[in-house]
């Protein structure tokens, strides 16, 4: 019988559906608030689907994990009325999500 404990993934692409994530462009603030939400995801241990779980589920967001991916990769700018709710989950204040000019 085979055995259903899950292990932790220690793959750099664990939560990123199997895809590399890409990198966004630092030398425009909207590129370093994407790394910024990255990395203090990742710092939090959360994976992208459970940031989209909590964020739709505990804030009421309507978002899919693909369209959080963009705003992780830069491609799209993180919707201001989101602030608040990703801040919650990543268990911080806007001040401190937010990177320094």
């Amino acid at each position: 019988m085979a055995s259903s404990t899950k292990r932790k993934s220690t793959d750099s692409t664990a939560g990123t559906m199997g895809r590399k994530p890409s990198s966004p462009d630092s030398s425009t603030y909207a590129g370093r608030v994407a790394a910024r939400l990255r990395e203090l995801r990742e710092k939090k241990g959360l994976t992208v689907e459970h940031m989209v779980n909590s964020l739709n589920t505990l804030h009421g967001a309507n978002i899919k994990p693909v369209t959080y991916y963009t705003y992780e990769a830069g491609s799209r700018d993180l919707p201001l009325n989101l602030f608040p709710a990703v801040a919650s989950v990543l268990g911080t204040s806007i001040a401190k999500f937010l990177p320094p000019e």
